[in-house]
């Protein structure tokens, strides 16, 4: 990602996800990869730069882009999702049977016959779920629709409301590179009416305390930050930032947790990282992992300094 001399503003609903990839800019989850703090360094961010197939994709990712999907758009949740429902698994199996060497002795994701499967849907761009993720996502769907306080917050959106594709320009204003511009990209959850902007989230809990820490250490200010700077550019206008929460677990509890206070911090972190990015272009250097004596976590110091 290089500096550009025309950077675009534009907001495209309906923009498929694959386009969104493609298309030029960097987004924040891509910045993340370049900051040490975050996990990520500029060797890592490189490498995924020139290497456009890079997938850094977890089980955890997969899950929430999945859920993310069913959500918002359960209505084409088929056309990428082929669901492994019992009845498929018994008649794989007793096509599996038909072999004398199989051993077998009920349906496996090993055999071969489920192999050939999978692979003829994920051929045409499917992904295999099994019946219980199905369920999951189901009874969490509706779990979220009983939730008053989300439903009032979000209103009755509309599908070009959902899953909103933001271009922007970020433009240097101080230092060694001034006047320099970037090409910034952005795919907003949820654009309801008012003065917010939404980010539809699973976690392992909505807890106030657990979520700000998860928060802080995966820069969810930086994402609600950037997220709204380059939503306000195309002329929305909103105020807040808040992550509609959901367990994944039952009774799959939800809410919303704003995190307005935070965003003077998250402008302050995305521009330095945006900052550091540029030092590096110009200077061509990407350095990896930083090796040194490790730094204990603040809340641990005390008692480690006690015991010198």
């Amino acid at each position: 990602m290089a500096f550009t001399d025309s950077p675009e503003t534009k907001l495209v609903p309906n923009m498929p996800f694959a386009d969104y990839c493609r298309a030029h800019g960097v987004n924040q989850s891509r910045l993340k990869l370049f900051d040490y703090d975050l996990g990520g360094c500029p060797e890592l961010y490189q490498f995924a730069t020139l290497h456009p197939d890079f997938d850094d994709d977890t089980e955890a990712r997969q899950v929430g882009r999945r859920y993310h999907h069913f959500i918002l758009e359960p209505d084409s949740f088929h056309r990428f999702y082929t669901v492994r429902t019992l009845d498929i698994e018994t008649e794989l199996f007793e096509q599996a049977k038909l072999d004398p060497k199989c051993r077998a002795k009920g349906f496996s994701p090993n055999l071969g016959t489920y192999q050939r499967w999978k692979k003829e849907h994920e051929a045409t761009g499917r992904e295999v779920i099994t019946q219980d993720d199905s369920d999951v996502l189901h009874e969490m769907r509706m779990a979220l629709m009983l939730n008053n306080e989300i439903m009032d917050e979000l209103g009755a959106c509309r599908p070009d409301q959902l899953e909103v594709s933001v271009f922007a320009p970020f433009t240097f204003d101080r230092g060694p590179h001034a006047g320099k511009r970037m090409q910034l990209k952005a795919r907003l959850d949820l654009v309801p009416e008012g003065d917010a902007l939404l980010d539809l989230k699973s976690a392992r809990t909505v807890n106030e305390r657990k979520f700000a820490l998860q928060a802080y250490e995966l820069g969810y200010a930086i994402q609600g930050a950037f997220y709204r700077d380059v939503a306000n550019f195309n002329g929305l206008n909103r105020k807040r930032f808040g992550f509609v929460a959901q367990e994944k677990s039952k009774p799959y509890l939800s809410c919303i947790h704003w995190i307005d206070y935070w965003l003077g911090y998250g402008r302050q972190r995305y521009t330095t990282i945006l900052s550091n990015l540029a030092d590096a272009i110009v200077a061509d250097k990407w350095p990896g992992p930083r090796s040194g004596q490790l730094t204990p976590p603040g809340f641990a110091m005390e008692e480690i300094e006690a015991a010198q």
